[in-house]
C-alpha cells in the first residue's frame, strides 16, 4: 500500500469529507494529465488592460488603487473558513453562502444530498458552471484559530512599528521590521527567490544548475498551469509532465534522487530573508522551511525563527549519476571549524548572517518534490523544503484540504471585487485594471493636474479642470464607501480597501506595467511583470528603457481620445527607441553597466554534440581556462562584456546560437571600451524594448542572431 492511503487509513474519524467522493477531485479515467483534476475552481477576478478594461499603452495620470489588505486571509478569518468548519449544504437546508466551480461531475450533483442551482443573472462575476450551497459552522475552527493568532499579531507589530517611527528610533524600528516581515510570512505561503540556484536533472540524465524561477516560469510557459488558493495566497502550478529530477535529502539525512512533480509561483511584495552561511546563502521567505537537526533526525523549521545558534543542513555529499550512483563530497561544509552536527550526508552550521532584502521578481516560487519534499540550494547548498499544500491542494497530503472551503474564499474574493467594479462604474470611475485584490482607478488625461511630476518632467503645463476624468477625493471616497460596504456585509471590520496613489501608470498586458512617481524633483520607474523583468539582460537596457518612456511621457502629457492616445504612445516609444539607441555613445556609459553575469563550469561536465564533438559551452570553457591562466575546476560565476573579437583559441567563432559566448570576454581582462561591441549593445537593448512592450517596428539595424537569445 502507499504511503499517502495509509495515512488517510489513520485518520479515522478525522478522515478528509471529500474521500466519500474521491472521484470528484481525480478523474481515473482521463487519459490527459490536464483532466486529472476533476473540478474547476475559479481563481482571482481580473479584467486585463489588453481585453476587458481595454486601457493599454495609455498614460493614466494620477492613478489611485484601490487594494484589499491581504484579501484571502481576511475572508478566511472573516468567514471562519476551513477544513472542519465548512461542508455542503443538504437539499433541504438553506445555505449560509453559495460557492462556485466551474467544473464538476454531473454523477456528484445527481446523486448526492447536495442544495445546488445553476448560474443566473444575478451571479455577475460566474459565465459558466453551478453554484452550491455551503453550511459554515458558528464555532471558530482550527486554521481561523491559528489565522487569528496571526494577523492580531500582524495588527499589533504594525501598531508598534508606528510609534517606534514616532520615536526615532533606528534600532528598535530595525527589530520590529524583521518582526512585522516574519509574521506577514507566516500568514502567506513560503517560497523562494527568483535567482536561488537548484541541483536539477534532466531528462537526459545529466545535472543542471539551475535558476529555480527560470525553470518554474519554463515549466509553466511550456505546460500550462492551474490555480490553488493556499491560506489565501494563489499559486500557479504547473504539472511537470517531463523526467526532471532533483537531489533531495530523507529525514535520517541521506542523499537521494527524487522527481519533481509540480512546478509553483505566487506574487509576493514583502521582504524575504537572507540566510549566510560559511557554505553560501539562501533567499526564501520568512515561513518557508529549512531544516535543522534535532534528536538525530532532520526537522522542519521556518526561515523567521532562525537565530545565530540555529544549525541548519547543509548537503555534504552529491549523487554521482554517472555509472556508479555512489555519492562524492562537495566540501561545502566539510572545512568548517566552528559549531557543527553531522546526520548521514549531511553537515548542520550555524548563519552567518540574517537579513532582510528586497525580491527579485514578482514572483517567488516552489517546487513540489516526490517522498522527500524537499531539495538543494545551490547557492549554498543548505536544504529547503517545498512548503506547497494545505487547503486547496488535492496533490498533497494534508488533513485540511477542503475543497469546498477553499471555493468559499475565492468566490467571496470574486463576488467582492466584481461588486466593487460595478459600484465604481456606476459611479463613472473608469476602471482601467482589476487583478484579484486591487482594482486602478485613472483620474486625468492630463500631467498638469500633477504640479510635482510635471515639474520633474521640466513641463510647462497648467492645471486643467477638464482633463480630470475622476476628481482624487471623489474616487478615494468611493473606496472608503466600499470599504464600509464589506466590513459590514463580512462582520469584520479589520477588512481594508486601502487607496494608494501613483502619478502615473502605462499598462502593456495582465501583470505588466510600469509606474511612475516624482521624488525629490526626479522620476522614479517600477517595472512590473515577467515582460520588463529582464534578469538575463544587461543594466543598460533597464536603465535605457527609463530614459525612453521619461522622453514617452514628455511627449504625450495630455490627451483627449483614449485610442488616439494610445496610438501616440506606441508610436512614441518605437521612435524614441530608434533615436535614442542610435546615440548611445559608449563613452559615457560606465562598464558595470554592460556587464552580463553567467556561470562557467570545467568543459568536460557539458553535454557533447549528438556527433560527440565538444560543445560551445565547453570550448568556451577552455578558451577562458588558457585566457585566465588557470583551470576551472567547478562551477563560478564571471562578469563579462560582449567584444567585437573572439576568445583566443575559438577558431570558429560564430554570432549564431543560443547565446554569444564566443564575443564574451572576463570584464578584468578588457584593456579599453572600444573593445566592446557597442551595436551589439544596441541590438540587445531594441529586442529587450520590443519584447516588452510587444512591437515589431522598432529595429534600426538588420536583425542578427547574435542577439535571438535576448
Amino acid at each position: 500500500m502507499s504511503k499517502d492511503f495509509v495515512r488517510v487509513i489513520k485518520y479515522g474519524h478525522e478522515m478528509p469529507k471529500w474521500m466519500e467522493d474521491p472521484y470528484v477531485i481525480y478523474n481515473e479515467n482521463a487519459t490527459d494529465p490536464d483532466e486529472r483534476i476533476n473540478y474547476h475552481m475559479p481563481g482571482g477576478m481580473t479584467i486585463k488592460p489588453d481585453k476587458e478594461a481595454f486601457s493599454h499603452f495609455i498614460p493614466w495620470w494620477y492613478v489611485v488603487v484601490a487594494d484589499v489588505g491581504a484579501m484571502y486571509p481576511t475572508i478566511l478569518k472573516a468567514m471562519n473558513i476551513g477544513a472542519d468548519t465548512v461542508r455542503l449544504a443538504h437539499k433541504t437546508e438553506i445555505p449560509d453562502d453559495w460557492i462556485w466551480l466551474k467544473k464538476i461531475p454531473n454523477r456528484f450533483l445527481r446523486k448526492r444530498d447536495v442544495h445546488w442551482r445553476e448560474i443566473t443573472k444575478e451571479d455577475t462575476f460566474a459565465d459558466e458552471g453551478f453554484m452550491l450551497g455551503i453550511k459554515i459552522d458558528d464555532k471558530p475552527g482550527v486554521v481561523n484559530c491559528a489565522m487569528t493568532g496571526i494577523m492580531n499579531m500582524i495588527a499589533k507589530t504594525k501598531d508598534e512599528l508606528k510609534e517606534a517611527k514616532k520615536r526615532n528610533n533606528e534600532e528598535e524600528l530595525q527589530h520590529l521590521k524583521m518582526m512585522y516581515q516574519s509574521v506577514k510570512g507566516a500568514r502567506n505561503a513560503g517560497s523562494v527567490d527568483y535567482s536561488q540556484r537548484v541541483i536539477f536533472i534532466n531528462s537526459e540524465g545529466e545535472y543542471e544548475n539551475i535558476k529555480i524561477g527560470e525553470f518554474v516560469d519554463k515549466a509553466i510557459d511550456k505546460f500550462g498551469y492551474f490555480t490553488e488558493k493556499i491560506n489565501g495566497t494563489e499559486f500557479e502550478i504547473a504539472e511537470i509532465k517531463v523526467n526532471w529530477r532533483v537531489v533531495s535529502v530523507n529525514k535520517n539525512g541521506k542523499i537521494e534522487v527524487k522527481r519533481v512533480k509540480q512546478a509553483v509561483r505566487h506574487k509576493w511584495k514583502e521582504k524575504l530573508v537572507k540566510i549566510s552561511t560559511k557554505s553560501g546563502f539562501t533567499v526564501v521567505t520568512p515561513n518557508h522551511s529549512v531544516f535543522t537537526i534535532k534528536d538525530k533526525t532532520i526537522k522542519e523549521i521556518s526561515a523567521g525563527e532562525i537565530n545565530e545558534d540555529t544549525l541548519l543542513v547543509h548537503a555534504n555529499k552529491i549523487i554521482n549519476i554517472g555509472k556508479s550512483e555512489k555519492t562524492f563530497n562537495t566540501r561545502m561544509v566539510n572545512f568548517y571549524k566552528g559549531k557543527k552536527e553531522k546526520l548521514g550526508d549531511c553537515y548542520a552550521i550555524p548563519p552567518k548572517k540574517i537579513e532582510y532584502i528586497d525580491p527579485s521578481s514578482d514572483y517567488v516560487y516552489d517546487i513540489s518534490v516526490e517522498d522527500n519534499e524537499n531539495f538543494i540550494d545551490m547557492n549554498g547548498g543548505l536544504v529547503l523544503h517545498n512548503t506547497h499544500g494545505i487547503l486547496a491542494a488535492p496533490s498533497v497530503s494534508g488533513r485540511q484540504f477542503n475543497l469546498w472551503g477553499a471555493t468559499t474564499i475565492t468566490t467571496k474574493g470574486q463576488f467582492i471585487m466584481s461588486d466593487t467594479l460595478d459600484y465604481l462604474k456606476n459611479k463613472g470611475i473608469r476602471v482601467i485594471y482589476l487583478d484579484t485584490d486591487g482594482a486602478y482607478l485613472g483620474c486625468s488625461r492630463s500631467v498638469g493636474n500633477i504640479p510635482n511630476l510635471s515639474k520633474a518632467l521640466k513641463l510647462d503645463v497648467s492645471n486643467d479642470e477638464n482633463t480630470w476624468i475622476t476628481k482624487p477625493d471623489k474616487a478615494i471616497k468611493a473606496i472608503e464607501e466600499c470599504n464600509n460596504k464589506w466590513q459590514k456585509e463580512l462582520n469584520y471590520p479589520d477588512f481594508e480597501l486601502e487607496p494608494e496613489i501613483h502619478d502615473n501608470m502605462i499598462f502593456v498586458k495582465h501583470k505588466n506595467y510600469l509606474i511612475f512617481d516624482s521624488k525629490d524633483d526626479k522620476i522614479e520607474m517600477i517595472t512590473k511583470g515577467n515582460n520588463f523583468k529582464g534578469s538575463d539582460k544587461a543594466d543598460i537596457a533597464r536603465k535605457t528603457l527609463k530614459k525612453i518612456m521619461i522622453e514617452v511621457l514628455k511627449e504625450n502629457p495630455t490627451w483627449e481620445d483614449e485610442e488616439e492616445a494610445r496610438q501616440s504612445v506606441k508610436n512614441s516609444i518605437m521612435n524614441k527607441t530608434k533615436e535614442i539607441v542610435s546615440k548611445l555613445d559608449l563613452t559615457k556609459v560606465d562598464l558595470d553597466d554592460l556587464t552580463l553575469v553567467q556561470s562557467v563550469q570545467p568543459a568536460k561536465r557539458y553535454k557533447l554534440n549528438q556527433d560527440g564533438s565538444i560543445s560551445v559551452f565547453g570550448k568556451r570553457s577552455q578558451a577562458l581556462e588558457k585566457f585566465i591562466g588557470q583551470p576551472i575546476k567547478s562551477r563560478i560565476k564571471l562578469k563579462f562584456v560582449v567584444t567585437k573579437r573572439p576568445l583566443p583559441g575559438i577558431t570558429k567563432p560564430s554570432k549564431s546560437g543560443v547565446k554569444p559566448i564566443d564575443y564574451m570576454y572576463p570584464v578584468d581582462f578588457v584593456k579599453s571600451k572600444g573593445e566592446i561591441d557597442l551595436d551589439w549593445y544596441k541590438k540587445m537593448i531594441e529586442n529587450y524594448i520590443q519584447g516588452a512592450f510587444g512591437l515589431s517596428d522598432i529595429a534600426i539595424t538588420e536583425q542578427t542572431g547574435l542577439d535571438a537569445w535576448m
